[in-house]
Parts: structure tokens; sequence; C-alpha cells
């Protein structure tokens, strides 16, 4: 079964002093613009999101990979 992942709210805090945070930040907002836009096509919203799942994780994936090579 696939889940409509447009619905979806991605509640994080991000670390906006990163530039991983930044990119998050600033994909959060993109994705808040094309959800409140019916013109802005679903694909685009659901890779929107994408990309904010991923950039949302990599900054505790890369901490945790420096922390575990020491």
């Amino acid at each position: 079964m696939q889940r409509n992942r447009s619905s979806f709210a991605l509640v994080v805090y991000v670390n906006t002093e990163t530039p991983m945070g930044l990119i998050a930040e600033n994909l959060r907002k993109a994705r808040e613009i094309a959800h409140s836009d019916s013109r802005v096509p679903e694909q685009l919203k659901h890779y929107l999101q994408k990309a904010l799942e991923v950039a949302v994780g990599l900054d505790p994936y890369l901490d945790a990979m420096a922390t575990a090579k020491k």
C-alpha cells in the first residue's frame, strides 16, 4: 500500500547553524509554499517532502559517523 505523503507533516528541530540545517530550513519553506498553492504539481510536492526528510536526517547521521570513527 502506498501512502499519500503530501499531507505528512514533518516537525523537527533544524540546526540552522550548519549548511545542512540551512538547506533543510529552505526546503521546509519551499514545501510550505508548494503545499499552499494548488497549481503546484503533486509530484513536485512529493519530491520536496522527500528531499526535506533526507536533509533533516543528515546532520544527526554525520554527527554519528564522526563520533563512531574516533
